[in-house]
């Protein structure tokens, strides 16, 4: 993705132009005259209330998962998908509101691009885990089926219609009926 960037848009040579011509100084990040100390104290605080409440997050979807009696893996895949996605959704919504829609776009996929990676990286820190087969194939076909309907309505007209998102959320209902329904 990154090489792709810099393939077409010059990422490095804008920001040498910039650089260059005195519009960016990454020391002012540190300088305290334009109160950029105070966004990097907001993204540290950020960042550690979001440790905390993933933790949080992780020991309630345990307890009730125990308390009714629900496999933790239904409930991570209905209710924590959903809400891992909230930032997203909102940069979504806040794109649309802006008539700026390559901003989401590039969320959608850069998010997607990002969760194989940490995934990989988390199995190399935890370790290996189980996954039943018959639960395995029926998410991989899905999956294929959803990724490969994306990549042909993006690759045939460059963008993504209203029926196109219809068909790729059936595909999602679809999924998630097949969840539920073999629990």
């Amino acid at each position: 993705l990154f090489y792709s960037i810099e393939k077409r848009k010059k990422l490095f040579e804008k920001i040498h132009d910039r650089v260059r011509l005195g519009e960016f100084n990454p020391r002012q990040i540190f300088d305290g005259k334009k109160g950029k100390q105070l966004y990097l104290i907001k993204i540290i605080i950020g960042s550690v209330l979001l440790f905390v409440a993933s933790r949080f997050i992780v020991e309630q979807t345990n307890y009730f998962t125990e308390f009714f009696h629900i496999e933790v893996f239904l409930v991570s895949l209905l209710v924590l998908s959903v809400g891992t996605n909230l930032p997203e959704l909102s940069i979504a919504f806040a794109s649309i509101v802006k008539k700026n829609k390559d901003v989401a776009f590039g969320d959608y996929v850069g998010s997607a691009a990002a969760n194989s990676f940490f995934f990989g990286i988390l199995t190399l820190i935890n370790g290996s885990f189980f996954l039943p087969i018959h639960r395995l194939s029926r998410t991989f076909v899905i999956f294929i089926a959803g990724l490969s309907l994306f990549f042909i309505f993006t690759r045939t007209k460059k963008f993504l219609s209203r029926l196109e998102g219809a068909i790729l959320l059936l595909i999602y209902i679809l999924f998630i009926a097949i969840e539920v329904s073999t629990r």
